[in-house]
């Protein structure tokens, strides 16, 4: 539970500078590469091992709070998956062949949160931009992306410094 002292519009940022925590701390505790996947996944060898919610509540000028909710697929074995995910989702354990000890991911973590969240309180989010080019998995790849006006085909040119996606519409100059 955050209660950030940034305007409405900039909260979206904060399940991105969890993103780059959590992609530190997996880092550092089981010695694995991490690729972001805008705006809410962490994956590891091109697999989704993990999901970021974020819920705000504000006024029109001021945020109530937000809450940030991460799923760490941790020691999960290949058969505990639905069989539909098992092609795309993984698990720290599957990718290592070891089994970690959830409590020490979770302290590297808070860590990391902690210090990126002070990044970003005192730089914004483009204190922790270069952390999530380095790993964005997206950028050049081919996506759809739903609008209000309906489903646009094109290009993800990356993220930008205020954590927006940087989207280049199929025919588009």
């Amino acid at each position: 539970l955050l209660r950030p002292p940034v305007e409405p519009a900039r909260a979206p940022q904060l399940t991105l500078v969890t993103a780059v925590a959590l992609a530190r701390a997996v880092e550092a505790t089981c010695g694995v590469r991490t690729g972001l996947k805008w705006p809410n996944d962490l994956l590891v060898d091109g697999r989704k091992a993990a999901g970021i919610l974020a819920e705000m509540s504000a006024d029109p000028d001021r945020v109530r709070h937000v809450v940030v909710g991460v799923g760490l697929n941790v020691n999960m074995e290949a058969g505990a998956f639905p069989e539909e995910l098992r092609g795309t989702a993984t698990s720290l354990r599957i990718r290592t062949g070891k089994t970690f000890r959830r409590v020490e991911i979770l302290a590297r973590f808070l860590d990391a949160f902690s210090r990126a969240y002070e990044d970003y309180l005192t730089g914004g989010f483009k204190s922790l931009w270069p952390e999530w080019k380095r790993r964005d998995i997206l950028r050049g790849k081919s996506v759809t992306v739903r609008l209000p006006a309906g489903a646009a085909r094109g290009k993800a040119l990356g993220v930008d410094g205020h954590g927006l996606l940087v989207f280049r519409r199929a025919g588009a100059a």
